[in-house]
């Protein structure tokens, strides 16, 4: 395996996570590419589909972090770009979403 792809495993593997610590990984769209089941059955919960579309949607404080006004909205859109299904679904299923 190659070392890049190591970090996204090893944030996984950590007890406790976020959102934007996977956000924050280079390699984290190419994982969701080769459908990394750990990552796909955390990316697909309701609270962290939830998060990703506030990424999309919502303006950003204007002290925020560039990673919070850039890169987290773009790496959260193309997560959805990729298609996985059971992410899709907690779109489409959760009508609050």
């Amino acid at each position: 395996m190659l070392p890049s792809l190591k970090k996204v495993e090893a944030i996984l593997d950590k007890e406790n996570f976020t959102l934007e610590e996977l956000l924050d990984e280079e390699e984290v769209i190419q994982e969701c590419k080769a459908v990394n089941s750990q990552l796909i059955n955390f990316l697909r919960d309701r609270a962290q589909v939830e998060q990703l579309l506030r990424y999309i949607t919502e303006e950003p404080p204007e002290d925020a972090e560039s990673k919070r006004t850039f890169k987290f909205p773009f790496i959260s859109c193309k997560i959805f770009t990729c298609e996985i299904d059971v992410i899709l679904k907690t779109l489409v299923e959760e009508e609050e979403l």
